[in-house]
């Protein structure tokens, strides 16, 4: 029986293989005419579903025949099922991730309004681990929100404006309303607030939207978001991951004297590297050593008034 299986998971392969190594991709949805009827299609279809069940039933067949324990198949059992678990927790996030930077692209262009804010709050609440182990099968889709949670966590969402407000005329117009996400170093959490400094410094756009704060490079096309409020075990451990993203799109950081990433320019190195610089013609003065004769070997400047020897 085990040799049996074993054949069938042999053929099974081999028709997946074959199927997946063909150029034209494989189209599972069904239409009448159109693209779904080409004769390829239904080859990899047919290929693709024998395959499939040649290779279950061999692996029926080499369990069966197998016969393990009764605590290794328990343990087969479950660990199969904490890896299904953590892959479908894996996509929700990274779907949740994706939803997060469009949120982050419409803050940026639609600062005056409170609904682009809200949804850029609730993307980063929802794009977190937490979130998506305890909810492998929600919806994630780019039109639902988990209302209910949302509502308990962050309120209500506000609503938006008219479509005509979206258009490039209204984006316009609504350059001149004020910004209700824009954050200043004074207003940021105090684990964060040389970082937001130091980006307005050098000329990055910040903006925060409740416990969202997101960076954006002084172009506005690349930027990194956080959650403020962080665990304060863990915040080190945040802020060092976060100074990397930023210092990969551009923004200066250097070590400190205990070796801890710090956000800017080190002006130790910079004093030194101007110290090493030759003066500039013109300026050049005898050497500070002393002379056989004695003197400092110092050549001062002759005293106002005074008549030079030729």
């Amino acid at each position: 029986m085990q040799a049996d299986g074993l054949w069938l998971i042999g053929v099974g392969a081999f028709l997946l293989a074959a199927v997946g190594l063909t150029a034209a991709p494989l189209r599972l949805h069904l239409q009448f005419g159109g693209l779904g009827d080409r004769r390829g299609d239904r080859l990899a279809f047919a290929g693709t579903g024998a395959g499939l069940i040649a290779t279950a039933t061999g692996s029926v067949l080499v369990a069966v025949g197998s016969a393990p324990g009764l605590a290794f198949a328990i343990t087969t059992v479950l660990a199969l099922a904490a890896i299904g678990w953590l892959l479908l927790s894996w996509r929700v996030r990274s779907l949740w991730l994706a939803r997060r930077d469009d949120a982050a692209i419409e803050l940026r262009y639609n600062q005056d309004l409170a609904r682009e804010a809200w949804r850029l709050r609730a993307a980063v609440l929802l794009a977190r681990w937490r979130w998506a182990l305890s909810h492998p099968l929600s919806g994630s889709d780019a039109e639902s929100w988990p209302y209910r949670y949302l509502r308990r966590r962050i309120g209500e969402e506000p609503p938006g404006v008219a479509e005509e407000w979206y258009s490039a005329d209204g984006l316009t117009l609504r350059q001149n309303r004020p910004s209700l996400v824009s954050i200043e170093p004074g207003q940021a959490p105090d684990w964060l607030r040389d970082i937001v400094a130091v980006a307005l410094q050098e000329r990055w756009i910040v903006l925060r939207a409740g416990d969202a704060v997101a960076f954006y490079t002084p172009d506005g096309v690349t930027y990194e978001t956080l959650a403020c409020d962080e665990p304060a075990l863990t915040r080190g451990l945040v802020r060092h991951a976060l100074l990397r993203r930023l210092n990969k799109l551009g923004l200066p950081m250097h070590s400190g004297t205990r070796g801890q990433s710090l956000p800017g320019r080190d002006l130790d190195q910079t004093v030194a590297a101007m110290s090493a610089k030759p003066p500039p013609d013109g300026t050049h003065t005898e050497s500070w050593g002393g002379r056989p004769g004695g003197g400092t070997g110092v050549e001062r400047p002759p005293a106002p008034g005074a008549r030079q020897e030729a």
